[in-house]
């Protein structure tokens, strides 16, 4: 069992913007996988809808995933691609067997 933080988000894009919201989130997890804390960070793509992404991310601590969640790549996604997101839904776990 692991003592570190799991991240799951579902990230939806508006049609016709997913393109853009997927060509961002790369350049996100670009800047993002040598953050502190990051020991995982990927970006995976439904097979079946093509404007579904899921991340899904593990941190040493939450509070690292905090700083992550205040950087200023995170304030960059937001700015450039934050309007072509259409549902968001993340989820914080704690690996238990």
């Amino acid at each position: 069992m692991k003592n570190t933080l799991t991240i799951v988000a579902h990230v939806r894009a508006k049609r016709g913007m997913e393109q853009l919201m997927i060509s961002e989130q790369m350049r996100l997890v670009a800047a993002t996988k040598n953050s502190p804390g990051c020991l995982r960070y990927e970006l995976h793509r439904s097979s079946r809808d093509k404007v579904e992404v899921t991340f899904v991310e593990e941190w040493e601590t939450r509070e690292l995933w905090q700083a992550h969640m205040e950087s200023q790549h995170i304030a960059a996604f937001r700015t450039t691609a934050g309007h072509t997101i259409d549902d968001f839904t993340l989820y914080e776990l704690h690996q238990i067997a």
